[in-house]
């Protein structure tokens, strides 16, 4: 999740469909390709990961924390980098299909719309493990649409699933409903970067640090 800019306008954020009901929050998914041998996510460790970049909270900041919190004591990494970058959740998905890693990890909710639209892609996958909840990313608008405009925006996201027609658009989607944000909400996630960067973990590593 990047960060919202100072004085853009906070609209809701969606709220999970399938495993978080009524709640506004997702996960991080390991993933490796579904002829992996590999039945849990410590028989992985060692391999090449494929991952997003920093400012990504699914793709970095979540996954790097919960690893480090599994790592045994002086352990700077558990993974080594791929060849190339991936820095799309499609670009992760295809270095684990291609073999340029061993795991990747995902946004669960983009991997909830390919099992939905993309079954046959999603077939050559599966999930080793998540991690935790974390507060999904809100809606944002620029400071420059103006507070009445964005309050009717804001209004019109949450009553959308009042209705027959707006709640099949948002099962479309894999959305229950919006929910308002609250800033406070988002304060786990820095903390969570703070954590590992105090403690000198990175997500991937080079030999030395494995």
């Amino acid at each position: 999740m990047r960060a919202r800019r100072k004085g853009a306008n906070c609209l809701p954020r969606p709220c999970r469909l399938r495993r978080a009901t009524r709640r506004p929050i997702y996960f991080s998914e390991f993933i490796v390709h579904a002829d992996s041998s590999a039945q849990t996510l410590a028989q992985t460790f060692g391999g090449r990961l494929a991952c997003m970049l920093p400012e990504s909270n699914s793709g970095y900041n979540a996954p790097r924390h919960f690893l480090m919190l599994q790592a045994p004591a002086g352990t700077r990494a558990l993974y080594r980098p791929t060849a190339r970058p991936t820095p799309t959740p499609l670009a992760t998905i295809d270095a684990v299909i291609g073999g340029e890693a061993e795991v990747g990890v995902v946004d669960s909710y983009v991997l909830d719309l390919l099992r939905s639209y993309t079954p046959e892609r999603m077939a050559e996958l599966k999930t080793l493990a998540h991690t935790p909840a974390a507060p999904i990313p809100p809606l944002v608008a620029s400071a420059q649409i103006g507070a009445e405009p964005c309050a009717r925006i804001r209004e019109a996201l949450l009553a959308v699933d009042g209705d027959e027609q707006g709640s099949e658009l948002m099962a479309m989607l894999g959305l229950a409903r919006f929910a308002q944000v609250q800033p406070h909400d988002y304060a786990c996630l820095p903390a969570l970067a703070r954590e590992a960067d105090e403690a000198g973990f990175a997500l991937t590593g080079n030999k030395e640090l494995l």
